[in-house]
């Protein structure tokens, strides 16, 4: 459920006055409110400015907080570090430790005979300070991969 009936009623403003305010009908307005329709992307941008709050919460949405907000997205151009595994023990450890996954591709080998191989290759980004990322994951010594 929206939360456009709350936020009116916050501003003390009747159905009339917010619609007054969008240039849209009063029957939208309750419909909205009682759930019966919801508003279109560009009304739900409006409704959102009139308020000055997100379209999060006009639609009655968890807010994202604001760390999450301003992070960037895992990118190989932001990434401090980047390794490629393809043991998948070794990768869970890293994703464990703070590394964001990038991409899963294919590593393929053919040999003359036409015969060939394929392992799954996992490319991971480290996006901390560079001295904090894990530089000597040897799974054949860890304790880790007992």
């Amino acid at each position: 459920m929206n939360n456009i009936k709350e936020l009116r009623i916050a501003q003390n403003q009747t159905q009339e006055d917010l619609a007054q305010a969008l240039k849209i009908d009063v029957k939208l307005i309750e419909q909205y409110e009682n759930g019966i329709s919801e508003p279109s992307a560009k009304t739900l941008q409006q409704i959102a400015a009139h308020f000055h709050v997100s379209t999060r919460r006009v639609s009655g949405l968890p807010e994202v907080s604001a760390t999450l907000q301003h992070m960037r997205p895992s990118t190989l151009a932001n990434a401090t570090k980047i390794q490629q595994e393809n043991d998948v023990s070794a990768v869970n450890v890293l994703l464990g430790e703070g590394w964001k996954l990038l991409h899963i591709g294919e590593d393929m080998e053919r040999e003359p005979s036409g015969f060939g191989r394929s392992n799954v290759v996992y490319t991971l980004g480290w996006f901390g300070a560079q001295q904090d990322a894990r530089d000597d994951l040897d799974t054949e010594e860890s304790p880790i991969f007992v």
